[in-house]
């Protein structure tokens, strides 16, 4: 019930939302001179004053709270009331953005009904096996998502110059073990993470690993001859 200087206008008005609208509800019929209260409008008091209860609106920008997320039990009449433009379709689209919790048309998008008992229809229509559903079905595409994620890749590391100190890093047992065996395998300018445990990487040792080369493939052992 709203107030308005006619149909359309009252209307319009309601529609458009905001504080305007609010003050146009006219629940005791009393309506400023000029105007008059018009029943029956496709707009809700309830809605205007409590967003949460619009599927139009944006939910993204919604506080939620534990009062909003309360279900009613299940099998009960209320977790089985559905918006649709004719009871069939209500029945086939049934979501949780389709459902009406209070069973008042208000709650629907313009054109929409809010239909009772769709459930006898569409027996999966009940907004706590639904709600369950799509929560399996997040986590599942969440848990795809991970596993088709292809690894990071570790960057290369750009070349150092010949003369920056992080040639002398090397990999050994302790200092010496690193400074005696300079071999380019050995060469660690990333840290400890270069090295094969329990080898650690050691700085300013006897190496240098500027113009080293890797180690040769040692040539294979001839079979010895038959003669």
């Amino acid at each position: 019930m709203f107030c308005g200087t006619s149909y359309p206008e009252a209307l319009a008005t309601c529609q458009a939302g905001g504080e305007k609208a609010i003050g146009r509800h006219c629940p005791d019929e009393a309506c400023p001179s000029g105007q008059y209260c018009f029943i029956d409008m496709p707009c809700s008091y309830f809605v205007l004053t409590d967003p949460s209860a619009n599927p139009l609106s944006n939910v993204n920008e919604l506080e939620i709270t534990e009062q909003e997320l309360e279900l009613p039990d299940p099998g009960t009449m209320e977790s089985a009331y559905f918006c649709g433009p004719t009871f069939q379709q209500a029945a086939s689209d049934c979501s949780s953005q389709s459902w009406c919790r209070t069973g008042t048309n208000q709650e629907c998008p313009n054109g929409q009904t809010c239909f009772v008992s769709v459930n006898a229809e569409n027996p999966e229509c009940e907004i706590n096996a639904i709600v369950k559903k799509e929560y399996e079905e997040a986590l599942l595409a969440a848990e795809e998502l991970d596993n088709n994620t292809e690894p990071t890749i570790q960057p290369t590391n750009p070349p150092i110059s010949d003369t920056d100190e992080r040639n002398m890093q090397f990999c050994g047992l302790d200092w010496n073990d690193a400074s005696n065996n300079c071999v380019k395998e050995r060469h660690c300018p990333n840290g400890d993470s270069d090295c094969v445990a329990p080898m650690t990487c050691h700085e300013y040792t006897n190496c240098n690993a500027v113009g080293m080369t890797g180690s040769p493939t040692p040539e294979p052992t001839p079979m010895p001859s038959s003669e």
